[in-house]
């Protein structure tokens, strides 16, 4: 979900010059894109804050850059990575995936 929004905020009529995304109808429902785009925006907006600043980098880290648990680790304690601090990144994943469930219910 989160990824999906986050997705859908990004969405830019110029970048997407294909219209592989936008509407298909020549351009005429922008309006309804906008929409969706600040609707996705918000929505983005609304999940970071649920999840608060401390689950945010690891959060987009994983969901968004598409890093794992371990490269997540490397970058946060330069002296080595070890399955206790992998653990500890997953685990904060784990937080944030319940904590944007709650957000994605409602």
């Amino acid at each position: 979900w989160y990824r999906d929004r986050w997705d859908r905020a990004q969405y830019s009529a110029t970048v997407d010059s294909l219209g592989r995304l936008g509407p298909r109808s020549g351009g005429g429902d922008y309006e309804r894109w906008r929409t969706r785009i600040l609707d996705a925006e918000a929505d983005v907006r609304l999940a970071e804050t649920a999840v608060g600043s401390p689950l945010v980098a690891t959060l987009r880290a994983i969901a968004l850059e598409d890093y794992s648990a371990a490269q997540v680790a490397r970058q946060r304690w330069t002296g080595g990575v070890n399955s206790r601090r992998i653990k500890s990144v997953v685990d904060e994943l784990r937080r944030a995936a319940d904590l944007l469930q709650d957000v994605a219910k409602a």
